[in-house]
């Protein structure tokens, strides 16, 4: 699109060129020819206005087919897929970066002769694992900032300001020359009370902003009076700014009432009548003025009505599309902060344990030094694969018996006794449900526990029942059901829920913690 000064020099350029044929054709001599180049740039500029408002409506229309074409859940699905990238790669990277370092380190140190200075990077690497994770978990549980609130639109000024005051003086001297000037190149008599109601009809243009049905109502009156006592209202430039403006106004507006449309009709009315007897050489160019200033902002006012519904529409689906991506992403950025939490913490927590463990077993219990460390090598691998798992390139291995296995020996081998009643019951499709629970319930064991056993039983009846219970400690841990709360339990809550479940937690009758869970059918779950 051109820039605005050369579309108006270009305009200028082809109505004088119009204007000049047209004088030429006609034997007319200079003033004729630069109120023909005047007129005409009014008309062009009307007509281009017209156009672009067109285009711009078509531009608009074919934008908002292609918004309402993006359904919402094909939009949130799309979000989802690219929210589970960007985290993988921002937040996943980072923390497999930290488990595959760990896990070297303590492969390595199984077999050094002093594993000390290994054993002090593995805590080194937990610690920066555990603030990273803190820290994620952190920014995926924040709220986002609210947007910014849309200002209102500009109202149009309810009093006529500095500029209109300017505009309309300019307007009312060029209507008085003219309307001196005008009898006195024709040879006409003068007539000051024409020149004066020419200049009070010029003067309305004051009110063409703020007021313009009765700055129409003020002019046709100016026409009545005109006709009333025989002195012509002078046509001329300034028509074009008061007539053709006020009239464009009333008619392009969409906030324009009924009585201004009925004031903008007397004005065609009584100018119309009043030049057509008083000033018959000027009559037919006024009305093309008054016919060109409505039809031209008439048409305008249909195609921007059109292009605001088609705004309105494409906002509207936008925002259903938007509330339906947030929704969708802030389910995504819970579900995969849980799944940062159930697949990190808890091998985070163990492998800190171990370590731990490690460093007070070396030198005088090098076996137990080295279990701990293949511990931590076992747990960083597993959790490694686990963070794998979340990738969106990779379809999601379903879990296995032998997954549920490998958890209860790792958990055995940090040294806490795990009794399993039942586990061969568990159907596939609560494998999953099944994993998280124990993952949750025994490293909370082993890190709160304070040396407990803990006891796995599954049974199944018309439900599927897992509990998973400790007896409490000797005191040496943290045995207060309080540590074992916390978003790990209200996750797996949820996830629970998700699966058609409910789930129990608290302190156990007989000391220690209690956590059951209750699952419907596998015919009547909720898929997971």
């Amino acid at each position: 699109m051109a820039h605005p000064a050369v579309r108006v020099a270009a305009l200028t350029a082809l109505a004088v060129a119009l204007a000049g044929a047209l004088t030429v054709t006609a034997g007319a001599g200079v003033p004729e020819w630069i109120f023909g180049s005047v007129t005409t740039f009014a008309l062009l500029l009307v007509l281009d206005h017209g156009l672009r408002s067109w285009r711009l409506a078509g531009r608009e229309r074919r934008r908002t087919r292609t918004v309402l074409a993006v359904a919402p859940e094909v939009a949130a699905r799309e979000a989802v897929v690219d929210e589970r990238r960007r985290l993988a790669v921002d937040i996943a990277a980072g923390l497999r970066e930290s488990l595959t370092a760990i896990g070297e380190r303590a492969t390595a140190a199984v077999t050094a002769t002093d594993p000390t200075a290994a054993i002090q990077d593995v805590h080194r690497e937990a610690r920066r694992a555990t603030a990273d994770l803190r820290r994620h978990l952190g920014l995926l549980r924040d709220p986002p900032l609210p947007a910014a609130p849309v200002p209102d639109p500009v109202a149009a000024p309810r009093v006529p300001n500095g500029p209109d005051l300017l505009v309309a003086a300019t307007v009312t001297a060029l209507a008085v020359i003219e309307a001196i000037a005008y009898p006195l190149l024709e040879g006409w008599p003068r007539s000051w009370l024409s020149v004066a109601l020419t200049g009070l009809a010029a003067a309305a243009i004051v009110g063409r902003r703020t007021a313009p049905g009765p700055a129409a109502l003020a002019i046709g009156l100016t026409y009545l009076v005109a006709l009333a006592f025989g002195a012509p209202v002078t046509g001329g430039f300034w028509c074009l700014a008061t007539v053709g403006g006020v009239l464009w106004t009333i008619a392009i507006r969409p906030t324009s009432t009924g009585r201004d449309a009925s004031c903008a009709g007397f004005l065609v009315v009584s100018a119309g009548a009043s030049a057509w007897l008083l000033d018959p050489d000027n009559a037919a160019l006024l009305m093309l003025v008054m016919l060109v200033a409505l039809a031209g902002a008439s048409i305008v006012r249909f195609v921007r009505s059109r292009t605001h519904r088609a705004l309105e529409r494409a906002r509207v689906h936008e925002e259903e599309v938007g509330a339906a991506t947030a929704a969708a992403l802030a389910s995504e950025r819970t579900a995969f902060a849980r799944e940062i939490h159930d697949t990190v913490s808890h091998a985070v927590g163990l492998i800190a344990v171990q370590a731990a463990a490690a460093e007070v077993s070396w030198p005088g219990d090098p076996a137990a030094t080295r279990q701990a460390l293949g511990v931590i090598a076992a747990t960083a691998t597993a959790a490694h694969a686990d963070l794998v798992r979340l990738s969106p390139h990779r379809p999601a291995r379903p879990r296995r018996p032998a997954d549920l296995c490998e958890l209860i020996d790792r958990i055995r081998a940090g040294g806490t006794q795990v009794r399993v009643v039942g586990l061969e019951l568990i159907p596939p499709a609560r494998l999953d449900v099944a994993y998280r629970l124990l993952q949750e319930t025994l490293t909370n064991v082993l890190r709160h526990g304070g040396g407990a056993a803990a006891e796995v039983s599954v049974a199944v009846g018309e439900d599927l029942r897992i509990v998973v219970a400790d007896a409490g400690g000797d005191g040496s841990g943290s045995g207060d059901p309080v540590a074992r709360r916390g978003y790990g339990l209200i996750g797996l809550a949820e996830r629970v829920s998700f699966a058609g479940g409910s789930m129990i937690a608290g302190p156990g009758p007989a000391g220690g913690y209690r956590v059951e869970v209750t699952l419907p059918p596998v015919a009547d779950r909720v898929v997971t």
